[in-house]
């Protein structure tokens, strides 16, 4: 991306002032009224070597999910959007959904977004092709990463530089009201931030951990992926 235009919040518009610098440069600022964090400057900036990559959330936790508020998903019709994990569409496909990934093929019982709010320019239109492609009482899961994590304590929040915004609680449920959606299912998931994913000398590692103001984002040992609050997923019924 090169243009170097400033935005203002995705959802509703209002313009704020950048709090925080990412490390690729960027600047985000946060809408309170939303609830959320936003890149504010699109000025392309410099993908640093050492960015950490946080793996999508258990596939598996979404499709049990999914399964038990669909009543089951055989011969139900599901449209993915975006990038899905190939756990997750196996998943489906095992308990007997139709996958699509062309919205032209008529109305569906499930739309998963993937972590497409995440980064789009336009989070809202993204939302409104999803709702559009839903039939009445159809399920819209989305993911996006947890905005709601860094609300308190910008520092130590993983925050993935591929990101336009970082979605919360409360962006969902302003989502779901403006859309007339009712939500089912809200739940933070992730991993605890890895050892060898931070790399770097202890002194550095000692600094991450102190200002997580006292909630340790190292462990020597993997995490149950329902454990952290990196992501957020959300499954909300249209006309709910």
């Amino acid at each position: 991306m090169t243009c170097s235009s400033e935005r203002g919040c995705p959802l509703c518009g209002a313009r704020h002032e950048a709090e925080v610098v990412r490390p690729d440069g960027r600047q985000v600022a946060r809408c309170d009224a939303c609830g959320l964090w936003y890149v504010r400057s699109m000025a392309a900036g410099k993908h640093p070597a050492s960015t950490l990559a946080s793996p999508d959330p258990d596939g598996s936790v979404r499709v049990t999910r999914l399964a038990v508020l669909a009543g089951g998903l055989k011969n139900k019709r599901l449209l993915s959007l975006g990038h899905e994990d190939a756990e997750f569409l196996e998943g489906v496909r095992r308990q007997g959904a139709a996958v699509a990934r062309n919205s032209a093929s008529g109305l569906f019982d499930v739309v998963v977004t993937g972590n497409l709010l995440g980064v789009a320019e336009e989070p809202l239109a993204v939302f409104e092709d999803a709702v559009r492609a839903l039939r009445p009482r159809g399920l819209l899961l989305t993911l996006s990463q947890n905005g709601g994590a860094g609300s308190k304590c910008w520092a130590g929040f993983r925050c993935d530089l591929d990101q336009l915004q970082y979605f919360s609680s409360r962006t969902i449920g302003l989502l779901a009201q403006r859309y007339g959606c009712g939500i089912e299912h809200l739940e933070t998931l992730g991993f605890a931030v890895q050892r060898e994913e931070i790399g770097g000398s202890g002194m550095a590692r000692e600094f991450l951990r102190g200002m997580r103001a006292g909630r340790s984002l190292l462990t020597s040992r993997p995490r149950d992926p329902r454990a952290g609050d990196h992501w957020l997923l959300a499954i909300l019924r249209i006309g709910g």
